[in-house]
């Protein structure tokens, strides 16, 4: 790697990190990731740090003490109707722009996708993960077993896991092994990217429930071993779904500002979705990844600089890459 392209992912790093950039910094960055973030745009005042933080502790890491006194199977009742009522109103509203603005027939079945798992895991008797583990544990079963063994590969369960989460700062999660997506209590129905997030990751469960399907052995082996794997096709997949889903919310606007050679502005974009301030990080990488997947990406047709993107963001988070080889098996990966 070059002096500038080391230089430019020390820039990436300082950004996902939310600090400013030189102008060195700033150019490297927009030479290596193809995003230009202005010198010091970053930068904030000690106060502000400090409101941010204390915004996000408040958001992602504290529970409140009402959830804390409830029974953990009641509180994640009460979220599954949270996410599924979200769910009902999201399809709603996004279906309709959807069916006017997509005309090729399998993005519009992939984009539909993620609300048909969504509503198939209603029937689901135990997509409470609390119940299911006590049905689990009076058949003397281990809780993965059960869940590995549904046998609607669209069903799921739902977690509740506060620590875990707030590790990362994150509000959603999926584990293969146990078929659960874990939500943090804080989780908002309202939240457009709290919303966008459950949807990211059921196209992880598309993929893992064909991965099922074809060599359980090989799934088992490779989600029960070291942590931090990811099969990198999946990442490209969902975010891409995710990013062309935001871009019918917000009614093309990341597709124009790529095309006139303007990377969307975070600003802009935090107002029209009504973001957190927490959200900004997040969103900031969601629209480098815009910035390289516009306007010439298509579902499983991905620009070089995209796919690019996406692998040194999962190596920069500590990920093993995988792919999945001729038999559909995870095999390593080296990035391009």
């Amino acid at each position: 790697m070059s002096g500038q392209e080391n230089l430019g992912q020390r820039a990436f790093e300082k950004a996902c990190r939310n600090e400013g950039l030189t102008p060195e910094e700033s150019q490297a960055l927009a030479a290596s990731h193809g995003v230009m973030i202005p010198p010091t745009v970053l930068i904030k005042t000690e106060e502000e740090i400090s409101r941010t933080k204390e915004r996000v502790k408040q958001v992602v890491g504290d529970v409140q003490p009402d959830i804390e006194d409830m029974s953990k199977e009641t509180q994640v009742e009460k979220k599954i109707a949270q996410i599924e009522e979200a769910f009902t109103t999201f399809e709603q509203t996004f279906m309709p722009l959807m069916e006017q603005s997509v005309q090729t027939p399998e993005l519009r079945v992939a984009l539909a996708n993620p609300f048909h798992i969504i509503n198939a895991n209603r029937s689901n008797p135990l997509r409470n993960f609390e119940r299911a583990k006590n049905k689990a544990q009076a058949h003397d079963l281990p809780v993965e077993a059960l869940m590995l063994s549904l046998p609607n590969p669209r069903h799921f369960a739902y977690a509740i896991e506060p620590q875990a989460l707030a590790e990362h700062g994150a509000m959603i999660g999926y584990s293969p092994l146990h078929r659960i997506l874990a939500v943090h209590p804080n989780w908002d129905p309202q939240n457009t990217l709290d919303r966008f997030g459950v949807y990211h990751e059921t196209v992880h469960m598309m993929h893992q429930a064909v991965h099922r399907s074809k060599n359980m052995e090989s799934f088992v082996r490779f989600y029960a071993g070291e942590r931090n794997r990811v099969v990198i096709d999946e990442e490209y997949d969902a975010y891409a779904l995710e990013l062309e889903a935001i871009d019918i919310q917000l009614e093309g606007e990341l597709r124009r500002s790529v095309a006139v050679g303007k990377p969307p502005d975070p600003n802009r974009i935090m107002e029209m979705l009504h973001l957190r301030e927490d959200q900004r990080i997040p969103l900031t990488m969601l629209l480098w990844f815009a910035s390289r997947y516009f306007p010439h990406g298509k579902i499983h047709q991905y620009p070089k600089t995209y796919i690019e993107l996406v692998d040194r963001t999962c190596l920069h988070d500590g990920f093993h890459l995988f792919r999945y080889g001729p038999d559909s098996q995870p095999v390593p990966y080296k990035s391009l």
